[in-house]
Parts: C-alpha cells; structure tokens; sequence
C-alpha cells in the first residue's frame, strides 16, 4: 500500500506544481531588489535573537515569531536571496497543501486547476518574493484551514493527537499574524452554525492552549495601536467602505481586472461576473451557498472581523497585504460555486480564463517598472556607473538610505538627519529635518572631500504630499534644498520617474 501510494497520481501532481512555482518564483526573485518593508526586515533580524523579539514588537509592531525563524534562517547566510528564499519556500509548501486540500473537499473540480490558480495568483507570487511575513502568513493560513477540516470533520470524535497539533499551530499562528486568530474563531462559529454542539465543546477546549498562550500579546497589541495613533487616517464614508471591500475582494479574485478598473466601475464589474457565474451555476448554487459551506462561512467570518477593523483603527491596518488570510476562504468559495456549473465545462472554461488573467497580469507586473524596488535599483546602478572614487551618498529621508544601502554597498550611505534605532518604537516624526544645524554636524563628521551624492525625493511630488498629509508631519525639504544651495556646488542633478532626485556635488564653496 504505502508503495502504490508512492505513485499517487494527485500526489504526484501536487509535488511537480509546488516545484514549478519554486521554480519560477527562484527565477523571478534573481531580478528582484529590495524595498522598503523588505529593509525593515534585513534591519529588524540582523541582531541578536532578543533584540529581534523586542524590534519585531516596538519597531515593526508586528508578533515576533516571523522575525525569529528568519533571524534564525539566515544563520545559514545573510544575503538577500537567502531571506527571500524562506518565504518562496513557505508559499511552495501552501501550494502543496492547497492541492492536498481541494483533492479531498472540492469533488466537483479537479485539484490541478483549483491549486493553479491558486499557484497563479499575484497576491500568492507577490507574497513569496517578500522579505515580509506574508508568506508566512499564507501557510499558517492553510495550515489552520486545512488542519481544522481533518481534524473536526472528517471523524464522528476528534482524534487527541490532531487536536494537540491543531492547538500548537493555532498557538504559533497568532505569534505570526493577529489576524489569524480571526480563522480560529470562525471555525469555531462554523460548529455552532452547524449544531456540532459536542465538537464545538471539544473545540473550546483545545482553544485553551492558545488562549493562555497569548494572553500577554493583548497589551502588547493595544500598546502598539496607542504608539501609532499618531498615524491614522481618517474613516471612510458607507459607499466607500463598500468599494473599499469589494475591490480588495476583486484584487484577490480577479487581479486583472482590478488592475484596468477601478472605484465603482471595479464593483460593477465584479457584480456582473458574479451574477454570470451563479447562472450558469443556478440550479446548485442553493446547496453551495447554505451554512454548510465552510469556506463561506470563513469567508464572512473575516469581511466582517476586517469591517470592523476599519471603523475601529486605520484603513491601512486592513490593505490587502494584512488581510492576505482572506485569499484562499474566497478563493475556495468562488470555486465551489463555479463548481456546481452544468454542463462541467462551463466550470473548467472560468477557471481556465481566470488562470489565464492571472497569467498575463503576472507578465504585466513582472516585466514593468512597476515592481517595488526597481528605481532604487536604477539609482544604485546609475551611481555605480558614474563614480570611481566611492563618493558617500547622502539620503534625504532615512527610508532611502536603508534600501539604497543594499545597491551600494561599496558606499558610506548616510540619512539625513539622523540613523534611526531600531531599537526604540516606530516614529517617522524622527524622520523631519528641524533646522541647519543639523546639516553642519553632519556634513562636518563625515568627510566630504572628493564630494558626495544626494539623493531626496521631489518636495511638491504627490508621494511626499500624501504621506506628510497621512503621518501629519513636514519633512522640510526646502531647508535642505536651500542650505545645499548656499553651501555647495552641483555638479550633475538626475531625476527619476519614481519621484527620486540624485545629485553629485563635488566643490565646497569658499567664505
């Protein structure tokens, strides 16, 4: 038995689809260079694994658990690819699961197709090329899904080993993103709704574990809420609530189309392929659509917790990034509907062209100057052509300086005005230029003989606008602009579409 299962078509299937997404994602990820939040993270974990678990708390404002595993991963190596690579793996290990999963509870689609698009989603691809913990995140989201279904419906009474297993990976799931507890109590509200009374008992009891476990996170959650209120933006009205929700929703489901639309034309888009679907599907649909449906069930569970999140905090604690748990619970939903198509080609032919756009909105994003990171790339690249004598380069603000230092590395690169310390909470407001006597103490220390580059971002370009609007701060780019002006010569100026300005400055001006 164990031999004949060794040759396991499905089994089969889902090793060669979790390899060639490895595959592509490796080869994708060798043109990838790093941004912001990837920074953070190379920052946040290049310390010892104490001083990791408080940066990942005060400085991320995110669980620890993330940051320790790949602190610990990159022991191995410290380079780029490296940390890149854990997240390719994690999401390649969700792809096998996922077929695992749709084999055994989706009977009216074959798992190949169900795990491709999947696999082909930009929000999953993204996510395995990000230094970030959504990868991650991905997996435990599979994990706990997957888990809860073998564990608490496949069997009249849960088995005590499964359960024990249930219990730690729900444990170790809210140390890598709060969010996912919100699964966990979905499930749990999936027993009631389906009068599995005694189950849900058992269910409550295995909670027990993780509750205990995480009591202490709550006022590390509220303490990091308070630190950032500084930050938050102002709430959205009804209507755009709505758009706000269904278009995160098409993004997830329909990535291509959400990329050509936009607002309401997005919402009525997305309600029209809908209503196309459930025809086709509309003499079944009644049954996929009871509360029977767990992934449906799940799927509401978390528009609803995520609702509440936006009229309780800020719109970006809930960007599709955040909430990448919702991703699979709508995805499996809509495929479930699908499913019940008659004839079965009408299902296979959507999510043949659904795989499709996925598709073609991968080459878009992949082969453009869209991707996060490329402009850096461009400056570093441009800097690296057009310097012999390792001139220090001097970044204005400190978000600049932390990614161009993996483009120059032969390079002092300085931030202006001050290093930030990971070690101490979260605060762009460090980030503003007060006055000029910060400029002399810094162009005093550093030597500047031979000259040095600057590079700042355009004072007036909407970019700079909107996030000194949103954080309600002023960076104070004329002060800089005015004192370089004063005091130096510019020798070369350069502007790049990404809103950047380089500049090389050679000659001190005499008094």
């Amino acid at each position: 038995m164990k031999i004949n299962r060794f040759y396991d078509k499905n089994l089969l299937l889902a090793i060669l689809l979790a390899l060639c997404f490895f595959v592509v994602a490796i080869i994708i990820s060798l043109s990838q260079f790093i941004w912001l939040d990837e920074a953070y993270t190379l920052t946040t974990t290049s310390a010892s694994i104490k001083q990791v678990w408080f940066r990942a708390i005060n400085f991320e404002g995110q669980p620890p658990l993330y940051f320790i595993l790949l602190r610990i991963w990159r022991i191995i190596s410290d380079s780029v690819f490296f940390a890149r690579l854990f997240s390719i793996i994690t999401v390649t290990i969700s792809i096998f699961i996922v077929y695992r999963l749709s084999e055994k509870y989706v009977t009216s689609i074959h798992p190949f197709l169900i795990t491709l698009l999947f696999a082909s989603n930009s929000i999953v691809l993204w996510a395995a090329l990000e230094i970030r913990v959504y990868g991650l995140t991905i997996l435990f989201a599979v994990l706990l899904i997957w888990l809860f279904l073998n564990t608490y419906t496949s069997k009249p009474k849960p088995i005590l080993y499964k359960r024990l297993i249930f219990s730690i990976v729900a444990l170790l799931s809210v140390y890598i993103q709060y969010y996912l507890a919100f699964i966990l109590i979905g499930n749990f509200i999936f027993l009631i709704i389906n009068k599995k009374w005694k189950i849900a008992y058992l269910y409550l009891l295995d909670m027990i574990i993780p509750v205990i476990g995480t009591v202490f996170l709550i006022s590390i959650v509220f303490d990091q809420m308070s630190i950032h209120a500084y930050q938050n933006e102002s709430t959205l009205s009804l209507l755009n609530l709505i758009i706000f929700q269904f278009k995160k929703i098409s993004t997830y489901l329909f990535p291509l189309l959400n990329y050509f639309t936009s607002g309401v034309l997005t919402l009525s888009l997305f309600i029209t392929i809908f209503s196309v679907v459930l025809f086709f599907a509309r003499k079944n649909v009644k049954f996929q659509l009871n509360h029977r449906n767990y992934f449906l069930t799940i799927s509401v569970v978390l528009l609803i917790f995520f609702t509440c999140l936006l009229f309780l905090t800020d719109i970006r604690n809930v960007a599709q990034r955040h909430t990448i748990s919702l991703l699979l619970p709508l995805m499996m939903s809509l495929v479930l509907i699908i499913g019940t198509a008659k004839p079965a080609k009408i299902a296979n032919t959507i999510l043949v062209l659904m795989i499709m756009g996925n598709f073609v909105f991968d080459s878009i994003i992949y082969s453009s100057e869209e991707q996060k990171g490329i402009q850096h790339k461009i400056i570093s690249d441009f800097i690296k052509a057009n310097d012999d004598s390792n001139r220090r380069v001097f970044c204005f603000r400190y978000d600049i300086a932390l990614v161009l230092k993996y483009g120059v590395p032969n390079h002092d690169v300085i931030p202006i005005p001050v290093n930030i310390d990971f070690d101490s909470h979260f605060d762009r407001r460090k980030w503003v230029l007060n006055n000029a006597n910060q400029l002399d103490s810094l162009f005093t220390v550093n030597n500047i003989n031979n000259g040095f580059w600057l590079v700042t971002s355009e004072n007036d370009s909407a970019i700079n606008k909107s996030i000194e609007k949103k954080f309600k701060i002023h960076y104070n780019y004329k002060l800089l602009n005015d004192y370089i002006s004063e005091n130096f010569y510019i020798e070369m100026e350069k502007q790049f579409s990404c809103g950047l300005t380089l500049r090389r400055i050679t000659i001190p001006k005499k008094n």
